[in-house]
Formats: C-alpha cells, sequence, structure tokens
C-alpha cells in the first residue's frame, strides 16, 4: 500500500512553474486541471472583459484571470476569473503568484471535463474561505449561471436574463453576452 505525498500551499506555491501550471492543491493533494477548450477560453475571456471593464470604469478593485488563491493551509484554487474588491486589490502583493486569500467573487466555467457537482464542491469551498459570491457558469447543455452566496443564498441566472454582482456594486451583464464569439 502506497502513501500520498501531501503539500502545504508553501510548498505547493515554491513548485515549479511547469508542475503547478496545471494543478489545484485540494487538502493537500496535487489534483491536475483540464485544460479548457475554445469554447472555454471565450466564455471565460468574454466575462473577464465584462469585469475588468466595469472595475476600471467604477475604480472598483480588479478582475483577473486564472490565478491562484489560497483558500486555506493546503488547499490552493485558480479559478477561472476572480474579482478582488479595491481593498484586497490595494493591499496585494502583485509580485507573488500566490493570493494569500480569497478573492471577492470566484467564477469557474465548467470545462467538458468538469462535473457541476464538483464545480459546486468548489463553489462551496470558496464561500467558506470567505468569498463573498461565486459563479458557476454552465455552457452545454444550458447557458445558465449558477450564484452562490455568502449569505447562503443561491439562484440560477438563465441566458436571457441579467446577472448582478452583489459584492461589485453597479455591476449588470446579460448572460447571453457571456457566451457571444
Amino acid at each position: 500500500m502506497s502513501t500520498k505525498t501531501l503539500l502545504t500551499a508553501e510548498q505547493f506555491e515554491r513548485l515549479p512553474d511547469v508542475d503547478a501550471l496545471r494543478h489545484e492543491l485540494h487538502h493537500g493533494e496535487l489534483i491536475e486541471v483540464s485544460s479548457g477548450t475554445p469554447k472555454h477560453a471565450l466564455v471565460r475571456d468574454n466575462i473577464l472583459f465584462l469585469l475588468k471593464r466595469h472595475c476600471r470604469e467604477h475604480t472598483a478593485g480588479q478582475a483577473l484571470g486564472e490565478i491562484e488563491f489560497r483558500l486555506g493551509e493546503d488547499t490552493v484554487r485558480r479559478p477561472d476569473v476572480a474579482v478582488l474588491n479595491s481593498s484586497q486589490w490595494d493591499g496585494l502583493d502583485k509580485n507573488r503568484s500566490l493570493v494569500p486569500f480569497a478573492p471577492s467573487i470566484a467564477i469557474e466555467v465548467a470545462a467538458p471535463s468538469d462535473t457541476v457537482e464538483a464545480l459546486f464542491g468548489k463553489a462551496l469551498e470558496y464561500l467558506a474561505a470567505g468569498t463573498a459570491e461565486v459563479w458557476v457558469v454552465v455552457t452545454d447543455p444550458v447557458r445558465e449561471v449558477h450564484v452562490f452566496q455568502k449569505s447562503g443564498g443561491r439562484r440560477v441566472v438563465r441566458e436571457h436574463e441579467r446577472i448582478e454582482a452583489e459584492g461589485l456594486a453597479g455591476f449588470t451583464a446579460q448572460v447571453a453576452d457571456f457566451f457571444l464569439d
């Protein structure tokens, strides 16, 4: 019987870039994450563009893609898109690869190899670590966003509806815009 080698977040951060690039850390276990498809990247980038524009226009923090966040002693996640509020952004050491706290908003775009159950599990991890709101964006067979809130609320926003971010005052977008090509 073999035993798993478990890592801390600090050990994960010291991994060579080539090793850490396609991994997350879940309770000390190195988990390989799949690379996205062009469709996945398109949806992620559309969301990132809309959030970046809002943050810039309203001086409301920063939206980033594919950045690692420490959610606990031995858990590191890399959401597809993350929003840091102004105080988080202003206090951040922008030269470190691992952000030492959870983002204000985390967004996971479902890839073909992801299960909705696994993504919902990640959403709960983000919330437990202090994230105010998590979006799980489902691209197939329907286009919708599952919104999880720190307050315990959960709602589904469909493609034909508008989405608002509670943690990002004034942000609103048509969900259909996430899927434009």
